[in-house]
């Protein structure tokens, strides 16, 4: 599992966030042609400060908004069914059971894959929410609401979606792992205008806040990713059993 879950790999979970795009800061810098003038490594998160109670509730449903799309459910879904389906073949790869059965039942193997897989987006349906209150648990006390404001505008714009879509993720997993270093890979993916929208969330006040969080961030979503796969190849056995019945009837 820590394999699957290594650098290299979040940072194509399909979701391009923050978190990998801190990762990517001054390769994004120098690619877009901006001067750094404010290096993340300084950056000092700080509180939100008083706001009225009206404010408070825009900002929460800003705050919601934004970390529905930094955890956006398919996304979610498409990476770690690809985590899964890695666990699966493994499993079926040794699994003197799993030859048997693959021999007497024609096509169970992409039976149990599509089962699986549909195991995987109902499992990250139910537990997204969870994340999701983490997410905002760390993020709200230190961002302010202009800071919520920003970070809901670049998670919500086209060219964030762009990124975090399958082809741009699809792109970079066809290339060779082995090559060059995966950040200068997967800016080189990029177009100049996802470059140098990126590379401004990133000097931005809030960008600088978020990507310091984004450690922490990142090992809430580790966790929880591997709960969630932990969870559905529990389920593994009775999933083959009932297909097993399904060709018996």
């Amino acid at each position: 599992m820590s394999r699957m879950l290594d650098r290299r790999n979040a940072l194509k979970m399909g979701v391009l966030t923050v978190i990998g795009l801190g990762a990517l800061s001054g390769h994004l810098e120098a690619s877009a042609g901006l001067q750094s003038q404010n290096k993340i490594a300084r950056t000092t998160v700080t509180g939100t400060g008083r706001t009225t109670p009206q404010a408070g509730k825009t900002t929460s449903n800003e705050l919601h908004q934004a970390v529905a799309y930094m955890l956006d459910p398919d996304a979610m879904s498409r990476s770690m069914v690809s985590f899964v389906e890695e666990k699966r073949q493994e499993v079926f790869a040794t699994s003197q059971d799993a030859a048997e059965d693959m021999k007497m039942y024609p096509g169970f193997e992409d039976r149990v894959r599509r089962r699986v897989a549909q195991e995987v987006r109902n499992t990250v349906l139910q537990r997204i929410p969870d994340l999701q209150r983490q997410y905002d648990g760390l993020l709200r006390p230190r961002l302010t609401p202009d800071d919520i404001k920003r970070l809901l505008a670049f998670e919500s714009d086209p060219i964030s979606a762009q990124l975090r879509g399958p082809a741009y993720v699809q792109a970079l997993e066809a290339d060779d792992p082995s090559g060059a270093d995966i950040s200068e890979r997967i800016v080189a993916k990029m177009t100049p205008q996802q470059r140098a929208f990126s590379a401004r969330f990133l000097r931005s006040p809030a960008g600088r806040k978020v990507v310091a969080l984004g450690p922490q961030l990142e090992a809430l979503r580790n966790d929880w990713i591997r709960r969630a796969v932990d969870e559905v190849a529990r389920r593994m056995p009775a999933i083959a059993d009932s297909i097993i019945q399904q060709y018996q009837r």
